[in-house]
């Protein structure tokens, strides 16, 4: 065939509207909110600690059954982004959450702990939208030199909710405070016992003597604080549904790239075609680890850095600071992608290169076989988050090219499902084992660094999304769904949609 003879890839040109930072700044304020309301525990761990008599092997459960949820919701949030589109997805994912938040109302000084892990099960159920949702969002209302971009903001969103909870949270929920007083453990009613340690009362259950224990004076503040908290989240969460209703719209009347309307594989082919192909398969299994066990440690900081005397707040301050960064420096890596297409395989392998010095930094402080300095572990771990987490959007646009013509939700969703499992059974070790420090966090997060450095070298850099813009050459006929009209003349190119497609 002659190149005057091929026909151009639609009947109608690729359009974009002004409404899609609408939609943008919808999916990302969203995220903010879901990630930041399910991070509501680990930023005031210490004061619900004491506060509802939990440790630090609730927290942990507490993390884990709502990555359950996640693991549950994942795949169907998929289906809905990739066939339903954004909006109805973003609807249905804030309804579940607003169920959510509505049975972690029901927390109370007896029966704290089921409220507080049924409705992070509900709300780790919805949060699937923020793994699956940017990727499909992007490729459906922007064009190709702002994809990448609007991905990263997308996904970026969700680790600045992370960083807002860690500043929020301690600002609405006291820290504990405590006295020293002098009591006799046989003549406490119940109500006085619920004031005292834990450590304390064993210490004192067996005496008759009067003993001297830390009294928690705001034990009643932090119940009703921390309850605040959760119907503040209640009430913004319900907003959230009206404007998901109201205001966002569908998808685009018509497409804003090629690619964007290309035929996408069906669902039952989706896990055959991943199997087959080990490269896909690698990247898959390396960015869900990663992000699972990166998006774990650092909601845990005051567990983390306990052993180093970080106090509740400075742990705050420090996983606010991380993710702030993370977040600039993710928008401005995928800016320079959207540039540069061709180097994203390069701009990965320099961010991961620096994360793992950094982390390593972190590691050896922590361990202290170098001198311990508050300083150095403010630099090292702003640092090595910011360029670790930097990573993320750039790997999901990594696997939807090298996956093409897989349907971007789909393909993120089962890398979230990784990330799920990897952040259970990251966590499970602190559920089952009682540590004298936690070190070992630290280490594992540098050796991933290090293996994806490794996964990026060998993995070949696929661009099919791109591809099919540049060229398109079989005649195929089609069904446009969103435009609801036949179209006779939908091409792909044979050569350039690649092998693995």
């Amino acid at each position: 065939m002659a190149m005057d003879e091929v026909k151009p890839l639609l009947h109608v040109k690729p359009k974009t509207y002004a409404r899609r930072w609408w939609v943008l700044i919808y999916v990302s304020l969203a995220n903010i909110f879901t990630t930041g309301s399910w991070n509501a525990w680990g930023p005031i761990s210490q004061s619900v600690e004491f506060g509802f008599g939990w440790d630090d092997s609730i927290i942990a459960d507490i993390l884990n059954v709502g990555r359950i949820g996640m693991f549950v919701g994942i795949i169907p949030l998929s289906y809905l982004v990739d066939k339903k589109g954004i909006r109805l997805a973003m609807i249905i994912s804030n309804v579940i959450l607003l169920m959510g938040y509505v049975l972690r109302c029901l927390i109370d000084q007896t029966t704290s702990i089921w409220p507080a892990m049924l409705g992070q099960v509900i709300v780790g159920g919805a949060n699937g939208i923020g793994y699956c949702g940017p990727s499909a969002m992007s490729v459906a209302w922007f064009p190709p030199n702002e994809r990448a971009t609007a991905t990263s903001i997308a996904v970026m969103s969700t680790y600045i909710g992370l960083g807002i909870a860690y500043i929020i949270n301690p600002l609405l929920v006291s820290t504990p405070l405590f006295d020293e007083v002098e009591f006799s453990y046989r003549k406490l009613n119940q109500s006085e016992l619920a004031n005292y340690t834990d450590h304390d009362l064993s210490l004192a259950a067996n005496s008759t003597s009067v003993s001297m224990a830390n009294v928690v004076l705001n034990k009643d503040i932090i119940q009703d604080e921390t309850m605040t908290l959760m119907y503040i989240e209640t009430g913004i969460a319900a907003a959230f549904v009206i404007v998901a209703v109201a205001l966002v719209p569908d998808a685009p009347p018509t497409p804003p790239s090629h690619s964007a309307n290309a035929i996408r594989m069906e669902y039952t082919k989706v896990f055959l075609h991943i199997i087959r192909s080990g490269y896909l398969s690698l990247l898959l299994l390396f960015t869900g680890v990663m992000i699972g066990m990166y998006a774990t440690w650092v909601t845990i900081f005051g567990i983390t850095f306990e052993h180093l005397d970080i106090t509740q707040d400075e742990a705050g301050w420090l996983g606010f600071g991380s993710l702030i960064a993370s977040s600039v420096v993710g928008f401005i890596s995928a800016r320079f992608s959207d540039v540069c297409a061709s180097k994203l395989k390069t701009i990965l392998m320099v961010m991961l290169v620096i994360s793992s010095l950094m982390f390593l930094w972190v590691s050896l402080l922590c361990s202290q076989y170098i001198e311990y300095s508050r300083e150095q572990l403010y630099v090292s771990t702003i640092l090595g988050c910011a360029f670790l987490n930097g990573c993320v959007p750039l790997l999901y646009e990594q696997i939807c090219n090298a996956a093409f013509p897989i349907p971007e939700g789909i393909i993120v969703g089962i890398s979230a499902l990784v990330t799920m499992l990897a952040g259970i059974f990251y966590l499970l070790p602190l559920s089952i084992i009682e540590f004298e420090d936690n070190t070992w966090l630290e280490w594992s997060i540098l050796v991933v660094c290090v293996v994806g450095c490794i996964v990026i070298l060998i993995t070949p850099q696929r661009n099919g999304r791109a591809d099919l813009e540049v060229s398109v050459r079989v005649t195929k006929t089609t069904y446009y769904e969103r435009l609801g009209s036949e179209h006779e003349d939908l091409h792909v190119s044979e050569k350039t949609v690649p092998e693995n497609a």
